[in-house]
C-alpha cells in the first residue's frame, strides 16, 4: 500500500490541473474564508482532508500565471472532517475551525467525526499555525455548522448532536473564557426550545450582535426560524415577524398561496419557513451600510421536482427588522 492521503492524491484525468502540481485530485472543500488584512492569504477546510492554507492567492483581476500554492495544517488530529472556519473578529492571528462529517457520501454523515473545535494561532512572518483542540468533550458527536469568535468569547453552532437515538438536544454553544469551557444553550427569550442551528454569523462591526437560524429538533428537515442575540451571543430572541402593519408584508414569507404548516390557511408567517431544509444567513457590514440576509433553501415557486430558495433581507441590524422578499433564484 502507497499513502495517499491525507495530501492530494496525484494523476488525475478528470481535469487538468497546472502541471508543476501533477494534475492533482481533490477532494470537497466546505469552508473558505479569506484573511481579513491581507488578500494574499486563504484558508479552506475540506469534507475529508483538514485545514489548508495559502500565502500567495492572486490578489489582482488579471489572470494569474501562478498557481496558488497549498499547504496542509491540521494532518495530526484525529478528524480531518472541517464544516466551517472563521477568523476571530477582535484577532486576525487567530482561526477557528470546526470538525463535522458534510461529505456528500450515500449514507448519513458520521457523528464521529465531531471531536471539537480547533483553534489557531498564525505566525505573521512565516505563516505557520499552532493549533490546540477545544471544547472536549462537550462538543464531540456535534457537527459544527458556525463560529463566532470575539476574544474569549466563543459561540459555536451544530446541527447534530449526536449518533441516532442518542443525542443530547444541544446546538448552541457558548465560552466566556476562551474555550476552556463551554455551556450550551437551549431556549430562547421567550423560553421556547431552541433546535439544530444551521448557521451562524456575527456583525463585524459590532461583534455583540449575533444571528442564528433554527430547525426544529426531531423533525426532519423543517424549519422553525432566526434568532438575534445583542449580548454576544448570552439570549436569543426570535426574528421572524415583521410589526404589524409592515408594508413589506408579515416577515420570513412569501406569498405564493402555499399552506405549507396545515395553520390558518395559505400565506401566513411559517407557511415557507417550516418549509425550509435549511436556513442561511449573511451579513452586509461595509461603508456605513448594515443589512441581513436570509435564505430558506426549500421553497420555490417553479414547477417541477427540487428544492428553491426564497431570500429576504432586512436593512440595519435593529432589534426589530423589516423583512422584505427579494425573490427566488432561478435558473433558464
Amino acid at each position: 500500500w502507497l499513502e495517499q492521503g491525507p495530501g492530494p492524491i496525484t494523476g488525475n484525468t478528470n481535469v487538468i490541473f497546472p502541471a508543476a502540481q501533477n494534475n492533482p485530485t481533490t477532494g470537497a472543500i466546505q469552508a473558505v474564508v479569506a484573511h481579513p488584512t491581507n488578500a494574499a492569504v486563504m484558508y479552506v477546510g475540506t469534507v475529508g482532508g483538514g485545514v489548508w492554507g495559502t500565502r500567495n492567492a492572486p490578489t489582482g483581476n488579471a489572470v494569474p500565471t501562478t498557481p496558488p500554492t497549498w499547504t496542509p495544517l491540521t494532518d495530526q488530529f484525529p478528524s480531518l472532517a472541517i464544516g466551517t472556519l472563521a477568523f476571530d473578529v477582535s484577532n486576525v492571528n487567530v482561526i477557528y475551525a470546526g470538525t463535522g462529517s458534510f461529505s456528500s457520501r450515500l449514507i448519513a454523515s458520521d457523528p464521529r467525526a465531531a471531536v471539537g473545535l480547533l483553534r489557531g494561532t498564525i505566525n505573521p512572518v512565516d505563516g505557520s499555525v499552532v493549533w490546540s483542540v477545544l471544547g472536549r468533550p462537550i462538543l464531540d458527536g456535534h457537527r459544527i455548522t458556525g463560529i463566532v469568535a470575539n476574544g474569549n468569547i466563543i459561540m459555536v453552532s451544530a446541527d447534530e448532536d449526536g449518533l441516532p437515538g442518542s443525542g443530547d438536544g444541544k446546538f448552541l454553544f457558548r465560552s466566556t473564557n476562551g474555550g476552556a469551557s463551554f455551556t450550551a444553550i437551549t431556549k430562547d427569550t421567550a423560553n421556547n426550545p431552541l433546535g439544530r442551528v444551521t448557521d451562524l454569523v456575527v456583525v463585524p462591526t459590532s461583534p455583540n450582535i449575533m444571528y442564528i437560524s433554527v430547525l426544529q429538533t426531531g423533525v426532519v428537515d423543517r424549519g422553525k426560524g432566526v434568532y438575534r442575540s445583542a449580548d454576544s451571543g448570552a439570549t436569543w430572541t426570535q426574528i421572524n415577524a415583521n410589526v404589524a402593519g409592515d408594508p413589506n408584508g408579515p416577515g420570513l414569507e412569501v406569498l405564493d398561496g402555499v399552506n405549507g404548516d396545515g395553520v390558518s390557511g395559505a400565506d401566513n408567517l411559517g407557511d415557507d419557513i417550516s418549509r425550509a431544509v435549511r436556513i442561511r444567513l449573511a451579513i452586509h457590514d461595509n461603508a456605513g451600510v448594515q443589512a441581513v440576509y436570509v435564505a430558506l433553501v426549500g421553497p420555490t415557486q417553479a414547477t417541477g421536482p427540487g428544492f428553491g430558495t426564497y431570500v429576504f433581507r432586512s436593512a440595519g441590524i435593529g432589534a426589530t427588522p423589516s423583512w422584505q422578499s427579494v425573490g427566488e433564484p432561478l435558473s433558464n
